[in-house]
């Protein structure tokens, strides 16, 4: 994403952060609860044919912004069955009810392909924005359009457990320090430098499975930066591990007019919650490695080494 579209989405988004509430797809005057009322007036919707709750992820778009957005940690519930009124049946519903802790809530009527959000943030009064819903749980993909939000919202769910790229996306801060040797001369833990961030995205190109990560050195000497795509992301009791390789672009120290070099570059480590601890090596020049969090990153930096 380029930094002046860095910028604006994160006013954008920083704008409409949600702790989210539900509401009824009916009209103002007929909200009701919508674990245990439809939208009906009271009529009997005992009648469920299915009721099920399950995980969901989404790739969320906007009207005016390149570059998309995920969420990973989406519940879906739906209700399907019938009101009556005296032994009588007199409609049907199929209604889709909607949690995520970063979109907030919602609930649409599937049979109507429309839809009611319900959002506040920041102390402001809630907010209820219109949607409209296509598709279906059963059709293994589900597009709620809210036309009001963020001058144009798409949200694409997918029902089912995030694949592992989409799981890992977002930047990691990292504290860091490089090795090599030039001539036979050895420089250990060389230009520890704080708070440094590393990007990963998930991998569109590979239905989201893999992941592409960018990282660019600010050490007081850049490596330079560095993109690597397609890396493998694999699960093992929580944590996930990432291993691929890229390129580095890496200016001249002496000459910063000279046309950089790219060198291939490879990366690897394990990401555990918020943190990532790993290693970038550039192989082609003097065998760099950089480490990402190492375990005495303090130590180094307190003994000014």
């Amino acid at each position: 994403m380029k930094k002046s579209n860095i910028k604006l989405f994160s006013l954008l988004f920083a704008a409409f952060t949600m702790t989210a509430t539900m509401v009824s797809c009916g009209n103002d005057d007929n909200k009701s609860n919508p674990e245990t009322n439809a939208g009906g007036t009271g009529e009997d919707i005992s009648n469920y044919k299915t009721h099920r709750t399950l995980p969901a992820w989404s790739t969320i778009s906007f009207s005016y912004i390149d570059e998309p957005m995920y969420d990973s940690g989406i519940k879906l519930e739906t209700k399907y069955g019938y009101n009556k009124v005296n032994g009588t049946t007199i409609s049907e519903y199929d209604s889709l009810f909607f949690f995520s802790s970063v979109w907030g809530t919602g609930k649409f009527d599937m049979l109507k392909h429309t839809g009611v959000m319900l959002v506040a943030g920041h102390g402001k009064e809630a907010k209820s924005y219109d949607a409209s819903v296509t598709g279906s749980i059963d059709e293994g993909k589900v597009v709620i359009t809210i036309p009001g939000m963020m001058g144009g919202t798409t949200i694409n769910l997918m029902p089912g457990d995030a694949p592992f790229g989409l799981v890992i996306s977002k930047t990691y801060t990292v504290n860091t320090y490089s090795d090599f040797a030039v001539a036979g001369r050895e420089f250990n833990k060389y230009q520890p430098t704080q708070n440094e961030k590393v990007v990963i995205t998930p991998s569109e190109t590979d239905s989201y499975l893999k992941a592409n990560i960018a990282f660019t050195s600010t050490a007081q000497t850049s490596w330079g930066v560095f993109v690597f795509q397609s890396v493998e992301v694999t699960n093992a009791d929580g944590s996930y591990t990432i291993a691929g390789e890229g390129k580095c672009t890496m200016a001249n120290p002496r000459d910063p007019s000279a046309t950089p070099n790219v060198y291939t570059a490879t990366i690897s480590g394990t990401i555990t919650g918020d943190k990532l601890v790993g290693t970038i090596k550039i192989p082609e020049v003097h065998g760099v490695t950089i480490y990402l969090n190492p375990e005495d990153f303090d130590t180094v930096v307190n003994n000014g080494n």
